[in-house]
């Protein structure tokens, strides 16, 4: 279902921990409070967490009261309590619960009076994923991972990296961090190669420090199966091409709502995940 929503605020997180990669917080077009469910699940995490709060056009506050009772096929799991949450700002009631995910379970929140209901998805098949160095006059000057995968359904590719650079001593003498540009596709049973390149940013700080002789570049690769909604959230993020932040949202935006009785967008993913070293001479 899509609604017309006022945004309060995107948060981006860093993509090595298990919260969020974006959260978005929405207001409802109306002037009618509505309980609002926000959390984006990990399938390989233990621990997960919603943020729940009370929303109208004009602002929200805290939903700290709500009976909240987690479901993993139709079994209660947990009836997680509120504790305070850590977003700035907004500062909605947090509750944390302990659940495990396998493909195909079907997952329900409760929170009062609104529902969310997902599946987890089934992770890509992976058939290979390579990587490759390229050197020119001035050094490296790329690392591309490159992955045939085979699957159904809605996937994002994410890519951090650590670039250290090291002296002729073995001495370190510089670390970046990069990420690189997400990527969406999907799938209808078949398969795709789909290819990431570290950003050159971190190539050439890492080789800009002075007696620079050779490169370490640890990466994780990481392919995310996602549900439909997650997606088109994700794609209408992607599809926005504003700089302004503020003039992107004046006006209300339409963004993907599975959250019955109320508002927001709870998900989960499930992931594939490549880990490479690689060490490159500058010269």
């Amino acid at each position: 279902m899509l609604r017309s929503y006022h945004i309060a605020l995107l948060f981006i997180l860093a993509a090595v921990s298990c919260r969020p990669l974006e959260t978005v917080w929405t207001f409802p077009a109306s002037d009618d409070r509505e309980i609002s469910i926000q959390g984006y699940l990990h399938g390989r995490d233990s621990i997960h967490s919603v943020w729940c709060s009370y929303a109208k056009a004009d602002g929200a506050v805290e939903a700290a009261d709500l009976d909240v009772a987690v479901y993993v096929n139709g079994k209660l799991v947990d009836q997680p309590t509120s504790t305070p949450s850590d977003y700035p700002y907004l500062h909605p009631a947090e509750y944390t619960f302990k659940a495990f995910f396998s493909p195909g379970d079907r997952i329900k929140i409760k929170a009062g009076d609104a529902c969310a209901a997902i599946s987890v998805p089934e992770p890509p098949d992976t058939l290979y994923t390579t990587m490759n160095v390229s050197k020119g006059l001035d050094g490296v000057s790329r690392v591309k991972f490159e992955s045939k995968i085979q699957g159904n359904g809605y996937y994002r590719i994410d890519l951090m990296a650590t670039v250290r650079g090291f002296n002729a001593d073995g001495h370190l003498v510089s670390v970046s961090q990069v990420t690189g540009p997400s990527q969406l596709f999907s799938l209808d049973n078949e398969t795709t190669v789909q290819s990431i390149m570290v950003p050159l940013s971190g190539l050439k700080l890492a080789q800009s420090v002075k007696n620079t002789a050779y490169l370490e570049c640890t990466a994780i690769f990481r392919i995310s199966a996602m549900n439909r909604e997650l997606f088109t959230l994700f794609n209408t993020w992607a599809e926005d091409s504003t700089e302004d932040i503020f003039s992107r949202f004046a006006d209300p935006v339409h963004f993907p709502n599975n959250v019955q009785g109320g508002i927001g967008l709870v998900d989960v993913t499930s992931e594939v995940e490549r880990s490479f070293t690689i060490h490159a001479n500058i010269k």
